[in-house]
């Protein structure tokens, strides 16, 4: 009698421990799980979880990087995988809510100041997952992630 309780004691830690540890598993990984439909996500990402996202969905075409500086500068350097939709043209906004407003989006500028007012923009517009990059494109060179020159 005692060695069936004992078993089914052990067990049953055995399932709770196992519970914490694959539940808590990709508990930082809040940002990659794709929300139900509805369900709306517009929030400033670190450098190290923004590069996190962006490797984690390199081959997503459900996910996009979009760079609010000018061509020029985007033709000098940019971050992998972006493409430009300049902040400051007449067809900004235009061009930004022709997007797939159901897709992920990942955005950056030199400092993050025009990011955080484009996210607003597409949050009032319903885009459902939009992150920004804290600090923009220059505090991501200055902690040492990777960028495309030329």
């Amino acid at each position: 009698m005692k060695s069936k309780l004992f078993a089914a004691v052990l067990l049953g830690s055995f399932i709770i421990l196992a519970s914490f540890i694959f539940i808590g598993r990709g508990s930082d990984k809040v940002p990659y799980i794709i929300p139900l439909q509805g369900d709306q996500i517009v929030k400033e990402l670190a450098s190290n979880e923004s590069f996190e996202m962006l490797t984690k969905n390199i081959d997503n075409p459900d996910f996009s990087v979009i760079d609010l500086r000018s061509k020029n500068e985007f033709k000098k350097e940019r971050i992998f995988n972006a493409f430009v939709i300049n902040f400051h043209t007449k067809s900004f906004k235009e061009e930004i809510l022709s997007l797939d407003k159901n897709k992920t989006y990942l955005i950056y500028c030199k400092t993050g100041r025009y990011a955080k007012i484009t996210s607003e923009i597409m949050k009032e517009n319903g885009f459902l997952r939009v992150y920004n990059i804290q600090g923009g494109i220059d505090l991501w060179k200055k902690l040492g992630y990777s960028i495309i020159k030329g």
